[in-house]
């Protein structure tokens, strides 16, 4: 695997870390119907970086892999907000 290739897959995996994070701490959810999408949970953020604080330094795997802390805080917020209020596949079901 090329350098470039294993960057962009270690990069995809630190998303991954960081929105299961934010999914675990209420601070995304995914619908009812699962679709793969997440959006805005009912927790405020704060509580995804919290969580976070305990999962670093406790060594978790899931975060582990930031290098920093401040590294895993700014990415869990970057994918908090980059998603929506709501499943845009149910709104787009429901606007049919």
């Amino acid at each position: 695997m090329g350098v470039a290739k294993a960057h962009q897959m270690n990069e995809l995996e630190l998303n991954l870390s960081a929105r299961q994070i934010a999914l675990d701490a209420g601070a995304l959810q995914v619908c009812d119907w699962d679709h793969d999408e997440p959006f805005e949970g009912d927790e405020d953020p704060v509580e995804a970086y919290k969580l976070a604080a305990v999962l670093w330094k406790s060594g978790d795997p899931l975060a582990s892999g930031f290098g920093t802390l401040r590294r895993l805080t700014d990415r869990i917020k970057t994918e908090i907000e980059a998603c929506g209020d709501s499943c845009s596949l149910c709104d787009r079901r429901e606007s049919e």
